[in-house]
């Protein structure tokens, strides 16, 4: 078919190319949008994307670096940040275990030819570092009343409840923190309620070892949704080349050795995960 503008009969294949070259710009413009709030001005430039049109005529999008900027991750509606892939220098096959706060998820992906594709993403939207923490804070909980024979929480107002339970879980949070650098952490907790008219606080050990048994279903439920991950992206264990950890709670030394238990050697070292 022919369209008229401006008085020249234009053809519409190359009147639709155009617009797909000035819609390919708007992308592009968009996606610097979003990474000037992921980069620094010097890592933006580093990573500068490009457009070129493969055989069959389509759009693809890669980065002169990384090979991408962004890895969109829709089961939970979040960026993973392109940057991780400055590490990834050739073409793999790459795991990504991402245990964040309140959700888990594992992708597969394969670089290739300058394409960074996903094979597969598999999650659980119920398990996250948050259920790490709840294990010490119950734990906590357990301590005081053996310790004293009562409930932390006996005879207390909604609002008095709500701000020792935030004490114990910032308690819980520091700990789970501490014990991925050193075998045991102390947890002290001042002045945390009043029993026969008198304050009393928490002082207590938590060793890796008693963590690990507290949380170690938690860890081995994330090995299924490896398992599937890599089933669904028709893979073995062995053919992935490289595995990255990211999200904070990644860094549980329980978590590090499992993920090395069955990727031995393949976790790429020196990535913050909590800016992975």
């Amino acid at each position: 078919p022919k369209s008229i503008i401006q008085g020249d009969f234009v053809d519409m294949k190359i009147m639709t190319k155009i617009f797909a070259m000035v819609l390919s710009i708007g992308v592009l413009i968009l996606i610097g949008i979003v990474t000037q709030s992921f980069f620094s001005e010097t890592d933006y430039s580093t990573y500068g994307a490009v457009t070129y049109f493969d055989n069959s005529g389509q759009y693809q999008l890669i980065n002169s670096v990384a090979e991408d900027y962004v890895i969109y991750n829709a089961k939970e509606e979040k960026f993973i940040s392109g940057f991780v892939l400055y590490y990834i220098q050739k073409e793999e096959k790459i795991l990504v275990y991402d245990l964040g706060g309140g959700t888990f998820d594992v992708s597969v992906l394969e670089l290739f030819e300058g394409i960074l594709d996903v094979k597969s993403s598999r999650g659980n939207d119920r398990l996250g570092g948050k259920d790490f923490d709840s294990r010490i804070e119950k734990y906590i909980e357990k301590e005081f009343e053996k310790t004293y024979n009562q409930n932390l929480y006996k005879d207390l107002d909604v609002k008095n409840k709500l701000s020792i339970k935030l004490r114990v879980k910032e308690a819980a949070i520091n700990a789970k923190k501490e014990l991925s650098t050193q075998m045991t952490t102390t947890i002290n907790i001042p002045f945390i309620t009043i029993i026969n008219n008198k304050p009393v606080s928490i002082g207590m050990e938590l060793t890796r070892e008693k963590f690990n048994n507290l949380t170690k279903d938690l860890v081995k439920n994330t090995t299924e949704k490896i398992d599937e991950a890599l089933k669904a992206a028709k893979l073995k264990e062995k053919d992935i080349d490289t595995v990255l950890l990211v999200g904070g709670s990644s860094r549980i030394v329980a978590v590090r050795e499992l993920v090395e238990s069955k990727f031995s050697g393949k976790i790429i070292s020196g990535i913050n995960p909590d800016e992975a």
